[in-house]
């Protein structure tokens, strides 16, 4: 007998339903951050810290949790996803600022 999956916690997502769901861009789904010429795919939680973390004013991964309404851990994993796709920096003492400007 297998297991039941594990659910998702509250605002992440998987590749696996969201390919269920259809979701191939646009309102609603992945979101491409078009205006900036940037090409990479944004899961919907990565799009929500993304939008949480500062250009200019570093911010800690607590202060990104509380803007976010999300846990510390799906935080921390959106943000390793999005400095692997070159959209954050961290900076000593933990704290993150984009690379780029959007807007």
């Amino acid at each position: 007998m297998t297991p039941e999956p594990r659910p998702l916690p509250p605002g992440a997502d998987d590749a696996d339903s969201a390919a269920r769901r259809g979701r191939r861009g646009g309102a609603g789904g992945r979101t491409r951050l078009e205006s900036v010429g940037i090409a990479t795919l944004l899961s919907d939680l990565e799009e929500r810290v993304f939008g949480c973390v500062d250009q200019q004013e570093p911010s800690d991964i607590d202060g990104i949790a509380s803007r976010s309404g999300l846990e510390v851990s799906l935080v921390s994993s959106a943000l390793l996803q999005l400095e692997l796709k070159h959209l954050v920096q961290q900076l000593p003492g933990n704290r993150y600022i984009r690379y780029i400007e959007v807007g």
